[in-house]
C-alpha cells in the first residue's frame, strides 16, 4: 500500500509540480493540493485492495483459535460438514465483496472529477 502511495505521488506530471511552484506554492501545499488529489485514485486503489485481502485473509485467525468467520469453515473442515464449511466461505466472500463495493464508492467520492481511475494496482 505504501509503495502504491509513493508511486502515485511520485508519477504526478513534472510540468505540474513546477507549475504550482512557479505559482507560489510552498513545497507543502504542492503536495496537498496538487500531487496527492492527483494521486488519489492510485491511493484509494490500493487501500481498497488492501481491505479486500484483509478481509478474505482473516479467516486465517480461525486456525489459531482466534474465531470469526474463518471458525465455520475450519469446524466445517474438521468435521466434514460441508454445508457449514460453504456457508462460511459464501460469508466471507459476501464480506469480501461488500467491502470492495464499499471502498469502490469511497474512492469514487476521494478522487478528483474528470481523472480516469486506475484499471489495476500491482
Amino acid at each position: 500500500m505504501f509503495t502504491n502511495a509513493y508511486t502515485g505521488v511520485r508519477e504526478v506530471d513534472t510540468g505540474l509540480r513546477e507549475a504550482a511552484l512557479g505559482m507560489g506554492m510552498t513545497d507543502s501545499e504542492v503536495l496537498t493540493r496538487v500531487e496527492l488529489p492527483l494521486a488519489s485514485p492510485v491511493i484509494m486503489t490500493a487501500i481498497r485492495v488492501t481491505a479486500v485481502q484483509v478481509v478474505a485473509t482473516a479467516t486465517l485467525g480461525a486456525l489459531v483459535a482466534w474465531g470469526g468467520l474463518g471458525r465455520y469453515i475450519i469446524d466445517g473442515f474438521s468435521q466434514r460438514d460441508f454445508v457449514e464449511l460453504v456457508v462460511g466461505a459464501i460469508l466471507v466472500a459476501l464480506l469480501s465483496i461488500l467491502t470492495d463495493a464499499g471502498f469502490g464508492v469511497l474512492e469514487r467520492v476521494v478522487a478528483p472529477r474528470g481523472l480516469p481511475r486506475p484499471t489495476s494496482v500491482g
